[in-house]
């Protein structure tokens, strides 16, 4: 398992540095730099071993984007998502734009202004189903408890 998501990541990296430099209309992955280790030393916060982990095991939510930026989780200039088209609408639609944009072997009626609300409607799904899983497992941890 390790292996597959290790050739996801290189494989969805090295499409990302293609589209940028060729220049093609694209969905981007991006994720700013952690900062909650320069909040905690900048206010002298103490921290233990359970804040340690607490923090250690604290990401920062990525988005999507039409400019190629930095996914600071995965340490990668510029990264997208498209090796998950059967489960993630951003990487279908991203297998569309390569087909069109390099391949040359489809055509959609392509237009840069539906491409931006589309981007924005990928990331307010995304908060969406974030929110949905949240409550979900909070659901689920409840169910667990009440069993035993």
């Amino acid at each position: 398992e390790t292996i597959i998501n290790e050739f996801a990541v290189l494989y969805n990296y090295l499409v990302a540095i293609m589209a940028k430099e060729l220049k093609i209309p694209f969905v981007y992955k991006i994720q700013d730099d952690e900062y909650i280790s320069e909040f905690v030393s900048k206010k002298g916060l103490k921290v233990n071993d359970t804040t340690k982990r607490l923090i250690d095991g604290t990401y920062l939510e990525s988005k999507y984007s039409n400019k190629p930026s930095r996914h600071s989780g995965l340490d990668k200039e510029v990264y997208t998502g498209i090796c998950n088209p059967l489960r993630d609408y951003p990487c279908l639609y991203n297998q569309y734009l390569l087909h069109q944009f390099f391949f040359k072997d489809i055509y959609m009626n392509f237009d840069y202004k539906f491409f931006l609300e589309l981007i924005e409607y990928f990331n307010k799904r995304k908060v969406e189903i974030e929110l949905y899983k949240a409550e979900y497992d909070r659901e689920a941890r409840i169910a667990l408890r009440r069993k035993k």
